[in-house]
């Protein structure tokens, strides 16, 4: 069986995604796997890239493990196999590639951006609907 991308933000915004993704890979008998992207911040200065000390990143994605670890360990009671993944790279891209690697069968993710933000800006989640080749539930974070 192919398995469910659960993508988060390791928000409490992402909670309502994770249930719904966890509910999805219970009904359909598939592995979920929490997936969190993230990117070392760097800053242009005078066309110089100022990139994060090596040790900070370090530091960064320890803390960003133990965290997406912390989550998945909060959901691994509800009856499904949960693997999580931390991976670099800008989210929508990143998550989109991680589906296909994984031939997944479904990408779960939260929407917070506002709407009328999101018309004018995108969001993580349309870019996600965008470049996938599965299908793409998006789960509002806050009901309207």
């Amino acid at each position: 069986m192919k398995p469910i991308i659960i993508a988060t933000d390791l928000s409490q915004n992402s909670e309502p995604a994770i249930t719904q993704g966890l509910t999805l890979a219970r009904d359909l008998g598939a592995e979920a796997i929490l997936v969190h992207a993230w990117e070392p911040p760097a800053f242009m200065m005078l066309d110089i890239a100022i990139t994060t000390p090596p040790s900070q990143v370090a530091e960064q994605v320890t803390r960003l493990q133990r965290r997406l670890d912390e989550v998945t360990s909060e959901h691994r009671a509800e009856g499904v196999r949960v693997t999580a993944r931390l991976l670099e790279g800008p989210a929508a891209d990143t998550i989109v590639a991680a589906a296909r690697a994984l031939d997944a069968r479904f990408i779960v993710i939260g929407s917070v951006t506002p709407r009328t933000l999101s018309r004018l800006l995108g969001s993580t989640g349309d870019a996600v609907a965008r470049g996938a080749h599965c299908p793409v539930m998006l789960v509002h974070a806050h009901p309207h």
